[in-house]
């Protein structure tokens, strides 16, 4: 675990064990889904609450290799043991882009599209293009960047199944290719 930790610092994150989790560090491979309550908070001397999905009523779920738009939290999470409660302060270059996961993730939470207001472009473009993002505290952290700590507390992980459909609802296979279509379009004209 030392090393991990010394790997984490030297990307410009401090992680900090709250309460030991249970059992090895799982191997997160690509398409592992990890379960976690977070909260989010600046890293002033207030540690004022930006968000906590406990207040929601609902944990994060994230598939790691799915390439979310917060990269910092499959970092972290591969670092965490189920059960395990720890808190990692990240540097500016982890979180600029955390205000607009955050208004996505607060638009989920009350059933809006979470991509509302946005077109498809990068993250730093969509920053430029909205003077506000609906959320005063949000505003505040994009025009003046700060780090961040996230309080999370890995509740499970496991090894999400690929989608497979259902037999019943595959689609028969395909006819094969007429290579004399003229005789059988005769053949029902006559």
């Amino acid at each position: 675990m030392a090393d991990i930790i010394a790997r984490l610092r030297e990307d410009g994150i401090q992680k900090r064990v709250i309460q030991e989790g249970r059992g090895e560090l799982p191997d997160f491979q690509d398409g592992t889904k990890a379960t976690f309550h977070y909260r989010t908070l600046h890293s002033d001397d207030e540690g004022t609450v930006l968000d906590d999905s406990r207040a929601r009523g609902k944990p994060m779920e994230l598939i790691i290799g799915k390439k979310f738009k917060l990269p910092v939290w499959e970092t972290i999470v591969c670092t965490m043991r189920e059960g395990e409660i720890a808190q990692f302060l990240c540097d500016i270059k982890h979180v600029v882009l955390y205000p607009l996961v955050a208004k996505s993730l607060r638009n989920i939470a009350v059933g809006k599209d979470p991509l509302e207001g946005q077109r498809h472009c990068c993250g730093v473009a969509q920053m430029r293009e909205h003077s506000s993002l609906g959320h005063a505290d949000l505003d505040a952290l994009q025009q003046n960047p700060q780090p961040l700590i996230f309080h999370m507390e890995m509740l499970k992980e496991h090894l999400a199944l690929p989608y497979l459909p259902s037999p019943l609802l595959q689609l028969p296979a395909p006819l094969p290719v007429l290579r004399h279509a003229s005789v059988y379009i005769k053949a029902f004209i006559y």
